[in-house]
């Protein structure tokens, strides 16, 4: 067990390192130190999980949703070979995300009978961890980790050292962080109370200094979302003034709200949205198959997102791609709604604190996606994604949790048999 958390985990920090290249540069040299790195851990990785996943149930899980949608995406992406302009770079981006949902099956399968709640927890401390020691490296080396896009501080954006990520990114699994340790934070005791805090404030913080406006709303209307769930219906309130009166209200907070931008520029999603039309206009020749799994945005606009989810999705996989992938958020909302209305109906502590943390997480993504390329390809978004896609799973098919680790009591347990949480 303990060697494929240490693959997931070593996958996810890998995906976090972000360093993009211009057009050029990858033609010119394909495979630097970083590739090189990537490569050898993800076949490292597919050698490991190789004889485990070609057990009976390892495969038989690949073909239920909602990871047969993702193996359906897969398959789509290979077959774009066809019409890729660089299909090597096609054929490698393919294989990340392969790996991926083989490496998803395996764990998946490692965690049925341990339960959702054990998995989220780990990547609730990992993703924790790894904001706070990016927010210490921006103590001892700021000029390294903030971006600088202008004069004066309403122009740094964080993005960090090692992991070095784009600061929309980082703001994104900061607030992703953020809910979860506020999820876990609502229902821990003693002293995992305070760690959960100190986790829930440096996340925030994280999210702020990223300067990413996306990430920022998301993450307040993630956590307002787990706290109505979970009847903080107060707090919420207080959350959502707070964030009206830092957006609009208080002079310094406004400032550093807008970046030194005016609302024009603001309204176009930072230039996003004059973008998008070019982006369809151009997609005119193949909208059914599109152009090649992520190596269209490299060869047509000389960058790696158009910044926008299903646009990144729709240039390079084409209808077939945006019909599968919205295939696929559909049943994954329809599962965490299942599980969030059973949880909630149950009012089990165990099922309230996975269903919030689900909650919180895929609304996130799903608001991010709106400005960024989100999980179309292998990436820190893709990896919290499909640990939202293997937690569903692991509800529908296993335990909910080790019942030796957090006992239920006599009517909590006959509330469970009368509103089981499977999907």
């Amino acid at each position: 067990m303990r060697s494929f958390i240490i693959f997931w985990i070593l996958l996810f920090i890998i995906s976090m390192h972000t360093m993009p290249r211009t057009l050029e540069t990858l033609q010119h040299s394909p495979i630097d130190s970083f590739r090189l790195i990537r490569i050898v851990s993800m076949a490292v990785t597919a050698i490991w999980i190789m004889y485990p996943l070609f057990g009976l149930r390892y495969i038989e899980l690949t073909f239920r949703p909602p990871l047969f949608y993702l193996f359906l995406y897969v398959i789509l992406a290979f077959a774009s070979l066809i019409n890729s302009p660089m299909k090597a770079l096609t054929l490698w981006k393919s294989i990340e995300i392969l790996v991926d949902i083989g490496l998803s099956a395996t764990i998946t399968v490692i965690f049925l009978n341990r339960g959702a709640k054990k998995f989220l927890t780990i990547n609730t401390i990992f993703l924790c961890s790894m904001i706070t020691i990016m927010e210490i490296e921006a103590l001892i080396v700021p000029d390294l980790a903030f971006r600088w896009y202008n004069e004066g501080i309403f122009r740094m954006q964080l993005g960090g050292v090692l992991p070095s990520m784009n600061p929309s990114i980082f703001g994104y699994i900061a607030a992703v962080a953020g809910t979860m340790s506020l999820a876990s934070l609502l229902y821990a005791e003693r002293m995992q109370k305070l760690l959960y805090s100190f986790f829930f404030v440096s996340s925030t913080i994280g999210t702020i200094l990223s300067h990413s406006r996306t990430a920022m709303v998301a993450f307040v209307v993630a956590i307002m979302f787990v706290l109505v769930i979970n009847r903080k219906i107060f707090i919420a309130l207080i959350v959502l003034l707070l964030s009206i009166l830092t957006i609009f209200i208080i002079p310094q907070t406004k400032l550093y709200w807008m970046r030194q931008q005016d609302l024009d520029i603001i309204r176009s999603m930072t230039g996003r949205i004059p973008f998008w039309p070019l982006v369809l206009q151009t997609s005119k020749e193949s909208p059914i198959y599109g152009y090649g799994f992520y190596a269209a945005q490299r060869f047509m606009f000389n960058s790696d997102t158009t910044d926008n989810f299903f646009l990144d999705i729709f240039i390079g996989l084409g209808f077939l791609g945006v019909f599968v992938m919205t295939v696929l958020l559909i049943s994954v909302w329809r599962s965490i709604i299942i599980i969030t209305l059973n949880a909630l109906k149950s009012r089990n502590r165990l099922y309230m604190e996975i269903a919030s943390k689900l909650l919180g997480m895929l609304i996130v993504s799903s608001i991010v996606g709106l400005t960024t390329r989100g999980f179309s390809i292998h990436s820190e978004s893709f990896m919290v994604f499909i640990t939202i896609v293997v937690s569903i799973v692991i509800m529908k098919y296993g335990v909910v949790d080790d019942t030796e680790e957090e006992p239920l009591t006599q009517d909590e347990s006959l509330i469970a048999q009368e509103n089981p949480t499977k999907v």
